[in-house]
């Protein structure tokens, strides 16, 4: 319920699709019960599901076209089990098969206040932060709150802040290649646990 509130009250001017169970309304949007009662395509989904329903939910995704979803749940391979490595992999192989690209699992969402999106459910994203040139890419996304607090009493301001999570699929290499062609962005920020590709890392650095 909190990612939609958080689309609604940050004034995101796309379509806003709920799904849940009983195809109940949420924050006074038409609800649905699943993906194949919308009457548009899909361009991202978020999956607010516990880690045993997400990978049968991506699956629906792919099957429904669409182009990318975002897991917040944990219970993946940062267990260390063989269970959350195998839900991971599954994960993995639908993004893969499908073309559909994928954020998390493991993530809080991502936020661009540029174009008004506020997809996730930190406290942060309930807030319209100002825009600035800064964008953050971090394997933390408890640090949204933090961040955001500190750039608007600097007058900074925020461009986009993306935590990658476990990235089965897109990682924060990507992001960060994203960011450097980005026009609404002049500054980049990173907290990194680990880079999966130091010569690429070093490519983009020196861009």
């Amino acid at each position: 319920h909190s990612v939609v509130r958080n689309l609604v009250r940050t004034g995101f001017p796309g379509r806003i699709s709920p799904i849940n169970s009983t195809g109940a309304d949420v924050e006074g949007l038409k609800g649905y019960r699943s993906l194949a009662e919308l009457p548009e395509p899909v361009d991202v989904a978020f999956l607010v599901v516990p880690a045993t329903g997400a990978v049968e939910a991506l699956r629906q995704c792919s099957q429904a076209g669409v182009k990318v979803a975002i897991i917040g749940a944990s219970g993946f391979a940062e267990l260390g089990s063989a269970e959350g490595l195998s839900r991971q992999s599954q994960l993995s192989e639908i993004a893969k098969t499908s073309g559909m690209r994928l954020v998390g699992p493991n993530t809080n969402g991502v936020y661009s206040s540029v174009d008004r999106l506020s997809l996730g459910y930190n406290a942060a994203h309930g807030n319209a932060i100002e825009p600035g040139t800064v964008a953050i890419a971090s394997h933390s996304g408890a640090l949204f709150d933090g961040v955001a607090r500190r750039l608007q009493e600097f007058g900074a301001g925020l461009s986009k802040f993306v935590p990658v999570g476990n990235e089965a699929d897109l990682t924060m290499l990507d992001f960060i290649e994203y960011f450097i062609h980005d026009p609404s962005t002049s500054v980049i920020g990173r907290s990194v646990e680990g880079v999966t590709d130091g010569d690429r890392f070093r490519t983009l650095a020196e861009l």
